[in-house]
């Protein structure tokens, strides 16, 4: 078979190509991050006097962010999963559309020769459409 024309070949629209992937520090380095910040935040509340209830929100709230953002990155990654997963789901239904529809159609096409007269007949036709003889 020839090769598929351009316009027949499955290529994703750009609506459903995939995000582009954006850097990311890894959770380690997060987290280091996010330590420093704490300690920092809790020693500045501590400096001036905060009381200690205050402290404990300024050592807690950047692993607050932190969870935040892993969780964020979480449902980011099932979405963009859940997109590709629903994008070969629909490149697959094409392609059976698409074979379904070439079948039929080269169905209909194939054509017997009558070996009497010559002419030319349906695949399935039992008697030849020009001289009336059994094919």
């Amino acid at each position: 078979m020839d090769e598929i024309p351009e316009e027949f070949r499955f290529a994703a629209s750009p609506e459903e190509d995939p995000l582009p992937e954006a850097p990311r520090m890894s959770t380690a380095v997060i987290f280091i991050v996010v330590l420093i910040l704490a300690v920092a935040f809790a020693s500045f509340a501590a400096s001036i006097g905060a009381p200690w209830f205050f402290i404990i929100f300024a050592f807690v709230a950047p692993f607050l962010w932190v969870a935040n953002i892993l969780i964020r990155r979480g449902a980011e990654e099932d979405r963009r999963a859940e997109a590709q997963r629903a994008a070969d789901e629909e490149r697959e239904r094409l392609k059976e559309e698409v074979a379904q529809s070439v079948k039929e159609t080269m169905k209909g096409t194939i054509k017997v020769r009558c070996r009497y007269c010559g002419g030319l007949n349906g695949e399935h036709d039992e008697k030849c459409e020009s001289c009336g003889a059994p094919l």
